[in-house]
């Protein structure tokens, strides 16, 4: 990472994309800037380790994300812990989604849809339909557990 000075158009691509992805396009109108000005400042951005991007291939719309503002690890051991008070016991997905409920003002209502889809497709399986956690659960939990009071120092 290096180290960038930020004017005012940096500043408010930063706050824009603070708490979900934004496409470039709909960046450069919110700034009133063109899309060629916006992907400069991003790539700028990102080589700073500033912001993440991601995009499907060329041609297609890339999105910009502020990377210290990520929290889907935290909401995915939030959940999974839940899941584990509850004493594995079988659950259906609308009592499994109330373990972390979805808000839609909420700030950090992406990470914490983008955690339950992590949660629910990643491979080898966290939990299982009928959600109960399974050992690839109990791992992820350990593992993350133990990061998470490693950043707390």
């Amino acid at each position: 990472m290096k180290e960038i000075d930020l004017n005012e158009n940096d500043r408010k691509l930063l706050a824009l994309c603070n708490n979900h992805p934004l496409p470039i396009n709909y960046i450069a109108r919110r700034l009133n800037l063109t899309p060629a000005s916006i992907s400069i400042r991003v790539k700028k951005l990102k080589e700073a380790g500033l912001v993440l991007t991601k995009s499907k291939g060329k041609g297609t719309k890339t999105y910009v994300r502020t990377k210290k503002e990520i929290n889907v690890k935290s909401f995915e051991v939030e959940i999974l812990k839940k899941l584990k008070e509850a004493q594995n016991s079988e659950m259906d997905f609308k009592e499994f989604s109330q373990l972390a409920p979805f808000d839609p003002l909420d700030k950090n209502s992406y990470d914490r849809s983008m955690a339950f889809n992590s949660i629910i497709y990643s491979n080898p399986p966290r939990v299982k339909k009928k959600f109960y956690l399974t050992e690839e659960g109990e791992k992820f939990l350990k593992e993350n557990v133990k990061d998470e009071k490693e950043e707390k120092k």
